[in-house]
Order: structure tokens, then sequence, then C-alpha cells
């Protein structure tokens, strides 16, 4: 075997990073997206793929890839059944699309051809419906939107040149984002019912939202009649970054506000019920400065907000990175009886899990090691979770964290996707630094908000 060298720039193209991550309801299998670089043409690629757990969550057998890859294939998405699963696809135009595919084998089956694309989606626990976010123009007509009326290429192509040329007039303070570009389209709340084996039929597509704010991150409620989503519809919300949960009813379309403006909804998670929702959110800047995002209780009826983490004074979220890969989501996980909220906590530059008593309003550390965790998933029975983390000189890899009533158990790795990469490099030693500050004051720089792990260090150093 070679002696281990150092890492150079180029080194970067061939290294890949993990994405989505979603494990299935049975808990037998883990299905997470895989980042990589073409350097010849400059393009990324992100292929899903599979890995099966026993019984007590251990790794049955190595990931095996799931789709090509030969484009994008992004966001999975688990059917009820624990078989089925949902993905984005751009691997036939530039806009992603909703695609089906069977993990027991099979080729994956497009489902969507919305006009601008789909962002995210959403199965109902019922397996009967899917919800998703598509943007939107306020001239779009829904029948092109949907798919229910399609355009010939020269249609197609005189349409994106005037889209190109018009006049704009633009009235909002906050009008334009990098990457995104002026705000024109949002995404909007839409729903189907779940794919049968035969074609998807577009006229079966309904939309439920509209205006000129985003919907995101839709969930069912367990019952499957609604359909929650983070939005901003208050007038001045150009002047805030308030995110609010709102309940949208499948049939009739109904919106209800559940939160109350005072929030910066960065996530949150229905009760097992379905009565209640846990936000993970921060006050609003405009109220409160910058705050530490805590966790709150809110009755699906609306009502006054209660604040569950006010004992554990740092950020409920994730406010540290890796700088290369970020899986995800990133969302609290509720105990199937309703009494334990688990969630992450960022302290001095690392992210660990910790796990909320609801009736006590009591957070206990599971985790506390030099590591980043920036997704997890409970198990059945509550028996341990399935954790993406990353240590100071490795890449993200997926782990099983054993669960007792009193605590946990020690991590156990699932994979090894960067093992055989990592070792052809000579690495430094990260080293966490403390220094003494005004008053005696012990200062460590990795509790700012926002920090990038000591991997990163570790890789710069030994260039």
């Amino acid at each position: 075997m070679p002696a281990p060298r150092k890492l150079t720039l180029d080194d970067f193209w061939a290294f890949k990073s993990i994405g989505t991550v979603a494990l299935s309801p049975n808990g037998r299998r883990v299905a997470f997206v895989l980042h990589s670089t073409a350097k010849a043409k400059d393009e990324r690629h992100s292929a899903i793929w599979l890995l099966h757990l026993d019984e007590q969550g251990h790794a049955v057998e190595e990931p095996r890839q799931l789709t090509s890859g030969s484009k994008n294939d992004t966001n999975p998405v688990w059917a009820p059944d624990s078989r089925r699963l949902l993905f984005l696809s751009d691997r036939e135009e530039e806009r992603n699309q909703l695609w089906l595919i069977n993990t027991d084998g099979g080729e994956a089956r497009k489902l969507t051809n919305m006009l601008n694309g789909i962002s995210e989606a959403a199965w109902s626990p019922d397996g009967q419906w899917i919800a998703f976010t598509a943007a939107v123009a306020s001239t779009d007509d829904d029948d092109l939107l949907t798919g229910r009326k399609t355009l010939t290429a020269d249609e197609k192509k005189q349409r994106e040149e005037e889209e190109r040329i018009r006049l704009r007039t633009v009235t909002r303070i906050w009008y334009r984002l990098d990457g995104r570009g002026i705000f024109e389209k949002f995404n909007h709340l839409f729903v189907m019912p779940a794919p049968s084996d035969g074609p998807t039929d577009p006229a079966t597509i309904r939309r439920l939202t509209s205006g000129d704010f985003d919907h995101t991150q839709p969930s069912w409620t367990p019952d499957s009649s609604e359909i929650g989503v983070l939005c901003n519809r208050a007038g001045d919300r150009d002047r805030s970054f308030i995110a609010d949960l709102w309940a949208i009813a499948r049939e009739t379309a109904e919106a209800r506000c559940i939160s109350d403006g005072t929030l910066e909804i960065g996530a949150y998670a229905w009760s097992p019920d379905g009565h209640q929702a846990i936000l993970a959110g921060a006050k609003d800047i405009r109220l409160a400065g910058t705050s530490n995002f805590h966790l709150y209780l809110v009755s699906r009826a609306g009502g006054s907000i209660e604040d569950m983490t006010a004992d554990v004074d740092i950020h409920a979220t994730i406010a540290a990175y890796a700088g290369y890969g970020q899986p995800g989501p990133s969302r609290p996980q509720w105990s199937s009886d309703g009494e334990r909220v688990y969630y992450l906590v960022t302290a001095h530059g690392c992210v660990n899990v910790y796990r909320l008593d609801v009736a006590q309003r009591q957070s206990t550390a599971l985790t506390d090691g030099e590591q980043l965790t920036h997704f997890l998933a409970l198990l059945p029975d509550e028996q341990g979770m399935v954790l993406a983390q990353a240590q100071p000189l490795s890449l993200w890899e997926l782990y099983l964290l054993p669960l007792h009533a009193t605590g946990a158990g020690e991590p156990e790795r699932l994979t090894h996707l960067g093992d055989r990469q990592l070792s052809e490099f000579a690495w430094s030693e990260p080293e966490r630094i403390h220094y003494q500050g005004a008053n005696g004051d012990d200062i460590d720089p990795s509790m700012s908000a926002q920090c990038n792990f000591a991997m990163i260090s570790g890789m710069v150093m030994s260039m």
C-alpha cells in the first residue's frame, strides 16, 4: 500500500458527499443520496443508495446503488409499505420531476410532468395520497402547469425567450436571492392520488394553495386529512424571517395558521396522535434580536405556544457545518407514545442528540462527542436511532445509536463510504483552541452561531 500523501485541490473532485437520508417506516431500509462531481464536464451527479438493516438496526450488508445517477436523483421519500420509494430526478429534463421505484427490483417510472418542476414531496400515512410542492408563476395556466396541456418544442422556446426579455417592475424590498433570482415563482402545495400500476393522470393533480409566498416542508398529519407546511403569509413578510406552521385540508384546501407569527420555525413534527406539533424555531429577530432555537409545543387547533427547552440554553438546531456534504433533513422525532422527542443541539461547534421528556420539560444529552449530527430517525419500538454523523477526520457516515430507558449506548458505524479514499492521505490532527478573554472568561471560538467543523481544518492543514 503506498504511503499516505498530502491532499491537493484536485483530490476534492473525487470525494462523494451524502445528501438527503430517509429511513423506511418499518426501520429495515435506509435510502440516502450520494453526490459526486465529474471533473471533465464539471457536472454534478447524484444517485440514491440503499442500506438494509436487521430487526435491531444493524447493517445486513454493504449499501448498494439503487438509481442510475446519470444526472441527479435526490430527495427519497418512502411509501408506507416500506418497499416503494419516491424521488426527484432531472434525468429527462432540466427540472426535477417525481419518480417512483420499487426497492425490491424494477425500473423507475416518471409520475409527473410539472411545468416548473417539483421541490419536495410527502406520502400520506394511509398510503392513498402524495403531496408535493412545485414552483408556480402568477401567470401560469393550471392545465399547462400540471401537464394536462403540453408545449411543442417551438412553443417552449418562444415562451422562454419572452420570459427572458420581458420588462419587470419590482415593488418588494426582498425581491431576489442568489441561486434563485427574482422572486417570480413561489412554491405551492399540490396533491395527487398515490400511484397505481398504470400511468399517472395529470387531471388528478389538484393545487391547494396560491399567493406570492413559498410553502415548504410538506408533512401529512397522522390521519392523512391535512398537510402541514411552513409559510409566511404576513403582510410585512418582506421585513422578517418569520415562518409559521399552516395546516392545509386535503379535500377543501382550507388553510389554518397553527403558530402565532412570533417564531422563525426551521422544522416541525406532528405528534403520533396528531393533536400537537413540536416546532424548532427562534423568536422573531425584530422582537428578541438574535436568539437560540428552542423546541415549542403547539396544539393542532392552534392557541398558546409552550417553550419546551427553556432549560437548554444553547441552539436546539444545527448551527455547525462540515463544509463538505450536508445530510438531512433534520426534524424532531417523536416516540410512538408521544412522551419523548429526540432532537439535535449545537454546542462548542459540535451537534449532538438530546431527548426531551415532554411531560417534565426536561432534556437529556444522549451523545456528547466531537462530531456533527445532521440527520436522526427513530427505529420502531424506540430501540435505537439512525444518525448521519461526521467526525473530525472522517466524512459523513451512517450510524446506529442504541437507546435504553436511561440514555444511549455507543454508536455503531453502519457505513464505510469514505474509508478507502481517506486512507490515501496524511491528515493533521485538529486541535480545539481556547483562550482567556476579558475578565478571565474562557473563550471558545467554536461558540459562534455559524461555524465550520474541525474536519475542514484538518483537510486544509494537511495540504
